[in-house]
């Protein structure tokens, strides 16, 4: 498939799916509750170490520099703070029954 084939294709799938989410009642301002709270996600080693397999650009000088200061903010104000991650059962990734995904030996896209 040609790139401008492809783009267009996305396109058309990317406005479907924001037609169906606005005719569903979504992609509509809510509001701000009266008591905020953080929720991270997925900031683990896998996500956050150089070298590691989900790790992206960024993520020294930016990402995480900027969760810490949002991090400090909200415990400072008493906001809620809440880390949700993958846990995973092998992290040996040369394990045939690993279920880390990407990097792995049952991977199809391993570096």
């Amino acid at each position: 498939m040609a790139h401008d084939d492809l783009e267009a294709a996305l396109q058309r799938a990317f406005d479907e799916s924001t037609r169906i989410y606005k005719e569903r009642g979504f992609q509509r301002r809510i509001g701000f509750g009266r008591r905020p709270a953080l929720i991270s996600v997925d900031l683990a080693n896998a996500w956050t170490r150089p070298g590691n397999p989900f790790t992206c650009d960024g993520m020294e000088d930016r990402i995480i520099p900027g969760m810490q200061r949002l991090l400090q903010a909200c415990r400072q104000h008493g906001h809620p703070v809440v880390h949700i991650t993958t846990a995973y059962q092998s992290t040996n990734r040369q394990d045939p029954f690993t279920d880390m995904g990407f990097g792995t030996t049952r991977s199809r896209w391993r570096r």
